[in-house]
């Protein structure tokens, strides 16, 4: 099978791009979820402050309990590269911990959020003391790389209206309400967080909207993206 930067872009692989991270703890261990809560603290983050810094010490980990956050590094050129954008029950910062390294990203509130820390050397104790949990942090770790590594290729193989139209692709299914599947999606993202995500200007990709606006594709606001026909999208995945 051909890997996705050697042939045009399906419906299919959108779903290599994205791994989604809040944990299914009915299949887990519903005790190590309370655990792991009774042992956090909760922190209030305003937008556009800081959690962590790329380079810090990894000394936590955390659960998103209400909000959106965006992880971004910087480039050698002094600008920003968003990698991953966590929302409400995502769950971050177990790679750099297990792995003793600094963070290799920053973390960003992108509104108003709220999260749960948990201290370090207690996740690392309960994460040893269940099997169940420790199979779905190998299986997180590989999913994480694999879709870095998959975006990483076509965003920087693929004309930037491709990149436009996967990026957004992505992020209605990121935003999407499991209870209200299939409905229109408002992707609530800067369009300066955009451009860092897709890797483009943002003149460049203000075009590009513009351009799938007029298509139909997409409606625009000044807070807002609507993906309204996603179909249209997708056929420039397969250019």
């Amino acid at each position: 099978m051909k890997s996705v930067s050697q042939r045009a872009l399906t419906v299919e692989d959108i779903r290599r791009f994205y791994f989604p991270t809040p944990i299914d703890w009915v299949q887990i261990d519903p005790n190590i979820y309370g655990r792991l809560l009774n042992s956090a603290e909760i922190h209030n983050i305003a937008a556009k402050s800081l959690l962590f810094r790329e380079g810090d010490h990894a000394s936590s980990v955390y659960i998103i309990r209400s909000g959106r956050v965006k992880a971004h590094q910087s480039t050698p050129y002094g600008s920003d590269q968003v990698l991953f954008l966590f929302t409400s029950g995502d769950f971050f910062g177990y790679r750099p911990l297990l792995s003793k390294q600094p963070q290799p990203f920053s973390i960003t509130a992108l509104e108003e959020t709220q999260v749960w820390q948990i201290n370090g050397s207690e996740f690392e104790q309960i994460l040893y003391q269940s099997p169940s949990f420790l199979r779905w942090m190998i299986v997180s770790l590989c999913n994480e790389f694999s879709a870095l590594t998959e975006r990483i290729t076509a965003f920087t193989q693929y004309p930037v209206k491709v990149r436009v139209a996967l990026a957004l692709l992505i992020l209605e299914q990121k935003y999407q309400d499991p209870v209200v599947a299939g409905t229109p999606v408002d992707i609530r993202l800067s369009r300066t967080n955009l451009a860092q995500y897709v890797g483009t200007s943002i003149e460049t990709l203000v075009r590009t909207l513009a351009q799938f606006a007029k298509a139909g594709y997409v409606k625009l606001t000044r807070q807002s993206i609507r993906v309204i026909d996603p179909h249209g999208l997708e056929t420039l995945l397969r250019q």
